[in-house]
């Protein structure tokens, strides 16, 4: 089968062919792109995730400080 174009005649799998070859440039260009933001969020969420530890031992030597002071406190009450 032939399609007329531009005053040119194309035959229909040659523009199958062109369609199909630019449809997977573009998914390979959008998966290398979906691959690079992946590792940019996994940096960040490796981050993130120290940033939420370190976050927690600090709480925990807050609280064992104030358990301390409450403990001087009742200490000084009691005398």
């Amino acid at each position: 089968m032939m399609v007329l174009k531009l005053s040119t005649i194309l035959p229909l799998n040659s523009i199958n062919t062109l369609f199909e070859e630019s449809n997977e440039q573009e998914l390979s260009k959008i998966e290398r792109e979906i691959k690079q933001k992946e590792k940019e969020v996994g940096k960040v969420l490796s981050y993130k995730v120290q940033d939420i530890k370190e976050l927690k031992r600090s709480k925990l030597d807050l609280m064992k400080d104030n358990t301390a002071l409450l403990k001087q406190l009742n200490e000084k009450k009691e005398t």
